[in-house]
């Protein structure tokens, strides 16, 4: 561990508030952010990422793994991606796995297993993947021989004092976690870098904002990351419509992808195949609403028209405006469960 040394932080939910400008003028060079855990993501990991790019500190993201199969590390890894998919970090994306139930309920296998099944997804999609990582675990719950070289390591081992790293250690680790440190009056983790990350830039996904709403031209699969490999577990039905919240070109090509609005699934816009051709053409665009009330949602504008089911108070609907009016009743017209419906507008905050 010679050349480079920069010092860091790894920050997460429990750091709300901090002032990332007080700590790049502390002397820190980069932060590390905590994108989220299990299947869910981090309180913090907008404000803490905007936050340090306004400071202009790199950054990377790390993933706490609750994770007991390989399949749930898949899907931690489609709700990483997911998160991260509009960010473009400088460091690696970094999984988390020191949980005492998975040394408790797991074999080594199964953990190596957890851990390479949720790198090897983040780097086909052109991140740097990185494992957290102490020395008891390398030693004792994994096969380090699957891990160590293959992943650029981040090697929690605490000294006290981020001028004297462990001798006794040395797995080629790029980061090193060396203990507790004190910025901008918070207690925050502190880490030392040995290489220039922010000089090696990521082929990562480009994500864009979207508020399209797409049809559907024949039966496309539903996945869970941007990816022809990305775990389908349900259709497009032909004809359908579908409200898109964002765009993803990923890294291997030029093929765009739309995120289904309030999901963490994906379709393809052109045939995954890669002929070219058309699975989805645009109907409109849509604008956001929430609904101030349970409210019922239906095939035609009227309180008489068949019922497609109920949402109740404060969810959000998509609405692709436009309007019918059936007595005194403006009804609006909405992207529900893959069709077009309609719902009395009075109980939608726009």
């Amino acid at each position: 561990m010679e050349g480079t040394r920069k010092r860091g932080l790894d920050i997460s939910y429990c750091q709300k508030g901090l002032d990332l400008k007080t700590v790049k003028d502390a002397g820190m060079d980069y932060v590390i952010i905590r994108a989220g855990c299990a299947e869910s993501v981090d309180s913090q990991l907008g404000r803490h990422t905007k936050g340090a790019a306004d400071a202009g500190l790199p950054y990377g993201f790390y993933w706490y793994s609750m994770a007991y199969t390989v399949e749930q590390a898949e899907k931690e890894a489609d709700a990483c991606l997911s998160a991260i998919g509009r960010y473009a970090p400088a460091y690696p994306v970094y999984y988390d796995m020191e949980e005492q139930k998975q040394i408790d309920k797991l074999d080594s296998a199964t953990r190596t297993a957890i851990i390479t099944t949720f790198c090897d997804i983040i780097r086909e999609y052109g991140y740097t993947a990185g494992v957290y990582i102490n020395p008891s675990w390398l030693e004792t719950y994994v096969d380090k021989t699957k891990i160590v070289g293959k992943y650029d390591l981040w090697l929690a081992c605490w000294t006290g004092d981020p001028n004297k790293p462990s001798s006794k250690f040395n797995y080629g680790q790029k980061m090193w976690q060396w203990g507790l440190d004190k910025v901008g009056g918070m207690k925050v983790d502190g880490d030392v870098c040995y290489f220039d990350y922010d000089k090696q830039p990521q082929k990562a996904p480009i994500a864009a904002d979207s508020n399209a709403i797409y049809r559907s031209l024949g039966t496309a699969a539903k996945r869970r990351r941007a990816d022809k490999n990305g775990f389908s577990g349900e259709n497009c039905v032909n004809g359908g419509y579908y409200a898109a919240s964002q765009l993803v070109t990923p890294p291997s090509g030029t093929q765009q992808w739309f995120r289904h609005a309030g999901t963490n699934l994906y379709s393809a816009l052109t045939d995954e195949s890669g002929t070219g051709a058309k699975q989805f053409e645009q109907y409109g665009t849509y604008t956001m609403g929430l609904t101030v009330t349970a409210v019922n949602v239906r095939v035609s504008p009227g309180v008489n028209m068949e019922k497609l089911g109920t949402l109740d108070v404060g969810k959000t609907v998509y609405l692709t405006g436009e309007t019918e009016q059936e007595g005194d009743r403006t009804w609006a017209q909405v992207v529900y469960n893959g069709r077009l419906a309609w719902m009395d507008k009075q109980w939608i905050k726009t």
